[in-house]
């Protein structure tokens, strides 16, 4: 269940400065939510624990009785007890809760939250669409699966010499999203290595690509969408991270195809 499988409408922010970041997400925090179907009402939590893990976290996490015959809601997980009042994640650049509304086909579901309470800087969606930073709340006609995203951005510092980061560099990816081939393009950097590196996300790496030494601007890269092993990877969202001497850039892909 805590498999990573939603598309995020928030890409993530870069901030290049010389010297540390001057924000940085809290590495605790839980956010109520509220589920409504027809006259049955359930208050839910969700959040970021420094000592929480993948699985069930006692102490942290509120376990929730398993669901009957009436419409219930609750947040799921692939391990026993199967289903949280409150899920509580470890701190990561990217997370995603699994929010189960049972026994409620043909019913209108209302979820609501205080956009306010989400933590800055990061971006939150709710099943692969609606933006929970910009909206309260929602309304859905089925029972199923919901998927709450979070994604924190990367921020890159300068390098160990103090130099700050051309303002002009910049990797983009052209098409965005694809299905074949996507090409990359660095643009803005003086000579010296790099690594092109690409996760999935569960934050593991599908491909690298790697120079000793920077080409002329712009140099291009072509993905054809396969993994180390020469194998195609599934339709989702990934990320690639430029990897410079002292410094990072992440941006978000998608491969449909």
């Amino acid at each position: 269940m805590k498999t990573r499988n939603a598309l995020a409408l928030f890409t993530a922010a870069l901030l290049w400065h010389s010297g540390a970041p001057n924000s940085a997400p809290a590495q605790s925090w839980q956010i109520p939510i509220h589920v409504q179907i027809e006259t049955y009402h359930y208050d839910l939590y969700f959040g970021v624990h420094p000592n929480a893990a993948e699985t069930f976290n006692a102490g942290i996490d509120t376990i929730a009785p398993p669901p009957a015959f009436t419409p219930y809601a609750a947040f799921v997980i692939s391990t026993l007890p199967g289903t949280l009042r409150a899920d509580f994640r470890g701190p990561g650049n990217a997370i995603v809760w699994h929010l189960q509304i049972f026994n409620a086909v043909g019913k209108i579901t209302k979820i609501s939250w205080d956009s306010r309470e989400f933590p800055r800087p990061g971006g939150i969606t709710l099943n692969d669409s609606l933006d929970m930073l910009t909206q309260d709340s929602t309304l859905i006609l089925s029972a199923g699966m919901l998927a709450i995203e979070y994604t924190q951005p990367t921020v890159a510092v300068a390098s160990p010499a103090g130099n700050a980061l051309p303002e002009a560099l910049a990797i983009d990816n052209y098409p965005n999203p694809f299905a074949a081939v996507t090409r990359f393009e660095i643009r803005g950097l003086a000579a010296q290595p790099f690594v092109l590196r690409i996760f999935n996300v569960l934050g593991q790496e599908i491909r690298r690509f790697a120079a000793s030494a920077y080409e002329p601007s712009p140099t291009a890269i072509l993905w054809d969408g396969a993994d180390t092993r020469g194998l195609p990877v599934a339709n989702g969202v990934y990320f690639y991270r430029l990897e410079l001497p002292g410094a990072v850039f992440v941006k978000r892909i998608h491969r449909l195809r």
